[in-house]
């Protein structure tokens, strides 16, 4: 004896038809998340772990150089300013004499 399913308002369905078109729901499922993690890689939202531990990385490297980088900057300026005022120093006397 055979198991075939009823809906009401429907003629009877085949087992073997049930099962076809459940596979065939769950192979495009399947297809359709494929194409959409493909999609994400080839769009660059998702990347590898590593990649993005990389680029974490980077990133905090180029933070503690920018901020060296401001530092010095900052030990230049006061050089400058002394030595601006040592040459405007200089100016004056010359003009006094």
């Amino acid at each position: 004896m055979a198991l075939h399913y009823t809906a009401p308002g429907l003629p009877e369905m085949n087992p073997d038809v049930i099962i076809l078109s459940a596979l065939i729901g769950a192979f495009t499922s399947a297809i359709s998340t494929l194409a959409y993690v493909a999609r994400l890689i080839y769009t660059g939202r998702l990347v590898p772990r590593t990649t993005h531990e990389d680029a974490i990385k980077n990133a905090t490297d180029w933070r503690e150089v920018a901020l060296e980088a401001y530092k010095q900057n900052n030990t230049l300026l006061e050089g400058a300013k002394v030595a601006t005022k040592v040459a405007e120093a200089v100016v004056s006397s010359k003009e006094a004499s």
